[in-house]
């Protein structure tokens, strides 16, 4: 994969309130926030990386993520995860830090640092890091792209899992796997769980967090409810997902 610039949002990135007010008033969000110049530009290049503008206007996933909503189950902020997970930073951030583990900070600077090589930018790092800090305290943290955690006096950032996924976020995110990696419509369920193939497709596994057994269980739920867009066979110890190559991931969208 080539490398692009993970400081996309320097250390102002969105808040959890910018978005809401985005989604909930259609994208007129100044009726219920003020952002400064700063803000309004770093709020722009996360829309887009999530896909909820387009050409600066309320797209239909916006509108997608809107019917699927916003409250505490978080449902319409895993779909942003998904689309985020294939912007340079979020991806970043989610194939550096495997489910459940503890970075420390400076750790993690160091790593965006080497990966970035900000030679010529040495705030660059440390504005990375703190954009996590506040995009893992929005609901965007609590369906798995993590934490920023204290132990023993010491920060550090820490992959969750999303408690209980939604099965049609899993089939979006599955048709977006599959259209990254130009119409890879049947794979294993092993290449699925395998996180070290670089790839331009991100498996939800990784994204949410999802460990093998509860995702065969999603598999198996979707391969029976919504049979038009996933077959799901187990056969002889070896596990297929086939997607119907006929449907696209917008198709999905039409299930919120």
């Amino acid at each position: 994969m080539d490398k692009k610039s993970i400081n996309r949002y320097g250390n102002l990135a969105p808040q959890t309130e910018w978005v809401e007010a985005f989604i909930n008033n259609d994208g007129e969000y100044e009726r219920d926030i003020s952002l400064g110049t700063n803000k309004i530009k770093t709020f722009g290049s996360f829309l887009r990386d999530a896909e909820l503008a387009v050409n600066k206007t309320f797209s239909n996933f916006a509108k997608a993520v809107k019917r699927a909503g916003l409250d505490k189950e978080n449902i319409g902020w895993a779909l942003i995860l998904v689309n985020l997970a294939y912007s340079p930073e979020i991806r970043w951030f989610i194939k550096t830090l495997n489910e459940s583990t503890n970075m420390a900070r400076d750790e993690f600077e160091a790593r965006a640092r080497e990966y970035g090589d900000y030679k010529s930018n040495s705030q660059a790092p440390k504005h990375i890091c703190q954009a996590f800090v506040i995009l893992t305290d929005t609901p965007l943290g609590d369906v798995g792209l993590g934490k920023s955690v204290v132990i023993f006096g010491k920060k550090y950032f820490s992959r969750v899992s999303w408690p209980s996924p939604d099965p049609r976020v899993i089939l979006y995110a599955l048709y977006k796997f599959a259209e990254a990696c130009d119409g890879y419509y049947q794979f294993t369920l092993s290449r699925l769980m395998d996180f070290s193939i670089d790839s331009p497709g991100i498996s939800p596994a990784q994204i949410f967090g999802i460990n093998e057994a509860a995702l065969v269980l999603i598999l198996r739920g979707l391969s029976v409810q919504y049979t038009d867009f996933l077959s799901f066979s187990e056969t002889l110890g070896l596990q297929t997902i086939d997607l119907r190559k006929d449907k696209i991931a917008a198709d999905v969208l039409e299930l919120f």
